[in-house]
């Protein structure tokens, strides 16, 4: 008899769920226009490429050479010469609001450039959307779900993280 009053509160407990669906991280689609402005993300780790030697300190101390283009990094990083940094911020500017907010480069001379993150209150999710630069091809992480990519060709994979 002891058992039906606590099966009983078990089955109405399930019954009052907050109502919320789970995010449906798989129908989240990759943005077309992340996708159409690759050139501009080429350019960019050209000239990263181009002046790899200037980073290595950084990625040595570091395990990689990070740049954000908020805060004091995007103001002065006597790291980048100059003529790479205005380059970079040409590029950037070129891709618009909400395309790139920072970038590392690794030993290995990989990219991974942070497009943007965004919060889904309604959802309960932070979307994280990310590419990643192989710029000898390569062998590409896939991410497991719920997470999400695309090889887009054999240097660029568009990866998805939902937190």
């Amino acid at each position: 008899m002891s058992r039906l009053p606590v099966l009983l509160l078990c089955v109405l407990a399930a019954a009052c769920g907050s109502g919320k669906k789970d995010f449906d991280h798989k129908s989240h689609p990759f943005d077309p226009e992340v996708i159409a402005k690759l050139p501009l993300y080429d350019s960019i780790s050209s000239v990263l490429l181009q002046n790899f030697s200037a980073l290595q300190n950084e990625i040595k101390e570091h395990a990689s050479f990070d740049y954000s283009f908020s805060g004091t990094a995007a103001a002065f990083n006597p790291k980048l010469p100059n003529d790479a940094l205005q380059k970079i911020r040409t590029y950037q500017a070129r891709l618009g609001e909400d395309f790139l907010f920072e970038f590392s480069v690794y030993k290995d001379s990989t990219i991974k450039y942070s497009v943007r993150d965004r919060e889904l209150k309604d959802q309960g999710v932070t979307v994280r959307e990310r590419l990643s630069y192989l710029p000898n091809g390569g062998t590409m992480q896939r991410r497991n779900p719920p997470n999400k990519d695309t090889i887009l060709n054999r240097n660029w994979q568009y990866w998805i993280r939902f937190d």
